[in-house]
């Protein structure tokens, strides 16, 4: 069975597609600055499964490239998320960070504890 609308639903035509692109290019705005660190710190995460997944299967080009963009993913995203923020999102991340950066860092050298307590094993 066929539809039929007697009232078209959307106009065709160039101010329609000029709407449709400034809309997608708000909304993508909007998720960009809401969780932007979060989203490469993620996707760096998952660039790095990846390249495993092509190391595994002999594509060792291709793991040796989706590392690095993982790796400048991961790297952009914290820093990102450490200027937004005030803090590193991680110890590891701080340790890592201010290593490598010295006294570029963003941030002072974090409060990291010098005594790491662990519960008692039970016997």
């Amino acid at each position: 069975m066929l539809l039929h609308y007697p009232i078209p639903i959307a106009s065709p035509g160039p101010l329609a597609g000029i709407i449709g692109v400034v809309g997608f290019l708000a909304v993508a705005a909007w998720v960009l600055w809401r969780v932007g660190p979060t989203l490469a710190r993620v996707s760096g995460w998952g660039l790095w499964w990846v390249a495993w997944a092509c190391g595994s299967q002999g594509g060792y080009w291709y793991c040796l490239a989706f590392v690095v963009f993982g790796a400048l993913a991961w790297g952009g995203g914290t820093l990102w998320w450490a200027r937004r923020h005030g803090y590193w999102p991680s110890a590891l991340s701080a340790r890592l960070f201010e290593r490598v950066l010295g006294e570029r860092a963003l941030l002072g050298h974090a409060q990291l504890p010098a005594v790491l307590v662990l519960p008692r094993r039970r016997r």
